[in-house]
């Protein structure tokens, strides 16, 4: 997300990247939701539905 953020020259995006990055852990213990897009849009606990077409690849 990082690197789409830098592409697209949004630099808030960019600065709630930065700040997530150690937050990526929780990702790794499955603190954060499945589904979650990762933006600055959307909160790091906020659950999010996964696409069909997804949910087949994570299985």
């Amino acid at each position: 997300m990082l690197a789409w953020a830098w592409r697209q020259r949004d630099w808030a995006e960019c600065q709630a990247q930065v700040l997530r990055i150690p937050g990526s852990l929780g990702s790794l213990v499955g603190l954060f939701p499945l589904g979650n897009p990762g933006t600055r849009r959307v909160g790091p606990l906020t659950p999010q539905a996964v696409p069909e077409d997804l949910r087949a690849l994570l299985k």
